[in-house]
């Protein structure tokens, strides 16, 4: 009688652990099955992660700027104008101001060169067209002796021209430029030297875009690697600015 309860009690033991061992896998395939979605999530957000990494101190590549300038205008086409000097909207209300007059500063990270903009101030006077070329004869000129200790350069052409003649049209300033505006400039060169040109002239309020013209005439793309170019070119905020 005792060996025959101890087997039934031994069979009952073994039926008790088999039905717990089923319970535990069933609860870890189900918790298996709920966990899986969170982890995607987490895999996703990894992705993102990856995908959205900039180089320090907010490195942007070649291609970046590109597709940055690229997608920054919402601005409609603009049709070249034939007449820089028919009328325009210049006000004629004479003011002095400081003005933002932008240049570069490089830096290296790695074997990787990178540049920022540097926002320094000039004082000008006039009407807004007379200030609007001031600002250019500054861009011109380059950093002064102060700024150039400070690493500041500029990467326009010492001997580069622009015409007196430009237009101001629905907020949009029509200026050209000679061709050597865009000599012997590579990509990243000739995308230095547009942002250079338009976060200078985009200091005066009245301007909301600019349309570029070398030696009269509209250009879709420039520097010896034809960089495209807007029809018009808007402000843009993706470049890293500092300040002196």
């Amino acid at each position: 009688m005792s060996q025959e309860f101890q087997s039934n009690s031994s069979k009952s033991f073994l039926y008790y652990l088999s039905f717990i061992l089923i319970g535990l896998i069933l609860i870890d395939k189900s918790l298996h099955r709920k966990s899986y979605k969170p982890n995607a999530h987490k895999a996703q957000a990894s992705i993102s992660h990856v995908t959205n990494f900039n180089f320090p101190d907010e490195t942007i590549t070649s291609e970046e700027k590109q597709n940055s300038e690229d997608t920054t205008s919402d601005l409609p086409v603009i049709k070249a104008e034939n007449n820089l000097n028919g009328l325009s909207e210049f006000s004629d209300n004479e003011t002095e101001s400081l003005q933002g007059v932008y240049f570069l500063k490089f830096y290296q990270t790695g074997n990787k060169n990178y540049s920022k903009l540097v926002k320094v101030q000039r004082k000008v006077k006039g009407s807004l067209k007379k200030r609007i070329k001031s600002v250019l004869k500054e861009l011109k000129k380059g950093p002064n002796l102060d700024e150039q200790d400070k690493g500041v350069l500029s990467v326009l052409p010492q001997d580069f021209q622009y015409s007196k003649k430009m237009k101001l049209s629905e907020g949009i300033l029509h200026i050209s430029l000679d061709s050597s505006f865009q000599n012997n400039a590579g990509k990243e060169l000739m995308q230095d030297r547009l942002d250079q040109l338009s976060h200078t002239l985009f200091e005066f309020k009245e301007v909301k875009g600019i349309k570029v013209y070398i030696d009269g005439k509209e250009m879709h793309s420039m520097g010896k690697d034809n960089l495209k170019i807007p029809s018009v070119l808007a402000r843009s905020n993706f470049r890293k600015v500092i300040f002196l």
